[in-house]
């Protein structure tokens, strides 16, 4: 099995071990499901036909018309036992090529087309004999996208969602972060789908532009009537946009579906080896396809409306992780259930000219900096966080911590469990000799042994990007400026005895493209020659640089025991 069979493969093992354990249940009641298919041409408005499959169940005994479950996939099969789990219920199966992909005709334009050719889909599907024009849409990942992109021209068909590891909040975040490119995933990604050429169109909108607009529901989520199941990864390559999409769905749509949407956010998502050095107990469930199984079936067929899982659960249902080891009191690593996200106070933790980390300001008068080299041609090796082809997880920093480019603040040992959840953020104070670099930050769990400290969560920023992400603004050298890091979100306890650690740097590679530090578009990199950058983290009364943690009570984030029910 080649490389790209193999992460196409986990990829599908991984949904499918939901949908295993959900059609065991299926089969004990129906038996074996024998699907029967028919692949049909769906014209889109432009004149385009889109490669289609129709799955429905031979031995379905009524003859009453039937909602669809829609898939449109980049990818070239169905996951037979997602099928086959859907169809006794009364549901029939439409799984379809997106364009330029396998069968369907078309250029590939990622998901700029989704809302469009989703939109006429659903028509073609009101308009057949078995349909009783309700459409439910699922998909994982790529698939996710497109189901989420559908959102945005408000098809009336559309009555609820399923998304798992996606996110469509802010499409250009897919592609970047903090400005940053995420190398290893979209470069990886289009070699995965065989469309590696595809990666200069990222580069030649580096910038937020319209470009994105059909890839984005933020501003869009007013008229979304319909509730949604959103299945999470705390390591996964969409987390923090699948949390701000969720978020869009649960606030900003119709007043009428407000609290209506459900998230499950387990630790990993793509991120499949996430349980490799910290093997996080009871982690695997299928708790949000058992959540998205009864919306169906209720808005499907009122009169069999059941409540029996979302009884058992909350609209926010988070794996609170911890360390296996050096763990005295055995804190975490369990379900909570919510009906909001947890109460919050963040308190910032100030990087100290002594490289300690500590909640009061430093007291040194300016200027008071640590100061580092990062040279393009040697940087910082990804190890570890939330990536699909590169290593991922909470993986041990001090295999790269050591090293002259990374700078990194601790803590005094903590005193008691210290727990978070939600977005962590680092406000740094920087300088360089270059108009343009990277800075990146890392939260880590340091042990009382010191000789582990685990990846928490990271976060990036290209400085030209600083102000905002449609018109870049180089640096100026010796000017101390003030940039924003989002780390992304987790929930963690930081067992007693354990310290909090914060690791500067400026690449993190192949995660990120190392960048050349000169203030050209990425387009033009391959043009001249990477130069060496001197940089500068600063650390006095009048710079002081800080990370924020979203700080929560264990008291209030209580063990769900209903999720032992739902481990696969």
């Amino acid at each position: 099995m080649g490389f790209r069979s193999l992460i196409y493969f986990l990829v599908i093992l991984s949904v499918g071990i939901e949908a295993k354990a959900f059609l065991q249940k299926v089969k004990s009641k129906y038996g074996e499901i024998l699907p029967n298919s028919t692949i049909v041409q769906i014209r889109m408005r432009d004149g385009v036909d889109l490669y289609t499959v129709i799955y429905m169940w031979a031995e379905w005994p009524h003859s009453d018309p039937r909602s669809a479950v829609l898939l449109r996939s980049p990818y070239p099969e169905i996951e037979q036992d997602i099928a086959q789990s859907y169809l006794p219920e009364g549901f029939v199966i439409v799984e379809q090529r997106m364009r330029g992909m396998g069968e369907s005709d078309g250029t590939f334009s990622f998901w700029n087309t989704a809302a469009n050719d989703g939109y006429d889909t659903m028509q073609w599907i009101k308009n057949q004999s078995w349909s009783n024009g309700i459409v439910f849409a699922f998909g994982a990942s790529a698939d996710g996208a497109n189901a989420l992109g559908e959102i945005l021209n408000s098809p009336p068909q559309l009555k609820a969602q399923y998304i798992i590891w996606s996110a469509l909040d802010q499409g250009h975040s897919i592609g970047y972060q903090g400005g940053a490119f995420r190398e290893e995933l979209a470069v990886g990604w289009l070699d995965l789908i065989m469309r590696p050429k595809f990666v200069n169109e990222l580069y030649e909108h580096e910038a937020f532009s319209s470009w994105w607009e059909n890839m984005t529901l933020a501003g869009h989520y007013g008229n979304i009537d319909f509730p949604s199941v959103h299945n999470a990864g705390w390591f996964d390559i969409f987390q923090q946009i699948q949390l701000d999409t969720f978020a869009g769905l649960q606030y900003q749509s119709h007043p009428s579906v407000h609290n209506q949407s459900y998230i499950v956010i387990s630790p990993h998502g793509h991120c499949f080896f996430a349980t490799d050095v910290t093997p996080f107990p009871d982690s695997n469930v299928n708790a949000a396809w058992e959540i998205s199984r009864e919306i169906f079936m209720e808005i499907a067929n009122p009169a069999n409306a059941s409540r029996t899982v979302r009884d058992m659960v909350g609209l926010y249902n988070l794996y609170v992780m911890a360390p296996r080891s050096e763990n005295p009191n055995n804190v975490g690593n369990y379900w909570s259930s919510l009906n909001s996200w947890p109460l919050i106070t963040p308190v910032n933790y100030y990087l100290q000219p002594d490289r300690s980390l500590a909640r009061s300001p430093p007291a040194a008068a300016a200027p008071s900096y640590s100061a580092f080299s990062y040279n393009p041609k040697d940087p910082v090796v990804t190890w570890g966080g939330n990536n699909l082809f590169a290593t991922c997880g909470p993986r041990n920093q001090l295999e790269v911590d050591f090293r002259d480019s990374v700078i990194s603040f601790t803590s005094e040992p903590l005193a008691a469990d210290t727990a978070i959840t939600g977005e962590v953020t680092a406000t740094l104070f920087v300088s360089s000799d270059v108009e343009d670099t990277d800075f990146t930050a890392k939260l880590e769990d340091l042990y009382p042994s010191l000789k582990v400290s685990d990846l928490v969560q990271d976060g990036i920023i290209r400085m030209k990007w600083r102000d905002n992400l449609t018109v870049p603004v180089p640096m100026t050298n010796g000017t101390v400026y003030k940039a924003t890091l989002s780390l992304w979100s987790t929930s963690w306890v930081f067992p007693v005895g354990h310290r909090i650690r914060v690791s500067i740097s400026s690449s993190n590679w192949p995660r990120f493209n190392a960048h050349i530090n000169r203030f050209l578009p990425i387009a033009l990199w391959n043009t001249t020659t990477p130069v060496i950058a001197h940089n500068q983290v600063y650390h006095d009364s009048t710079h002081a640089s800080y990370v924020t943690l979203p700080m929560v009570s264990l008291a209030n984030m209580p063990l769900n025991k209903n999720f032992t029910k739902f481990v696969v």
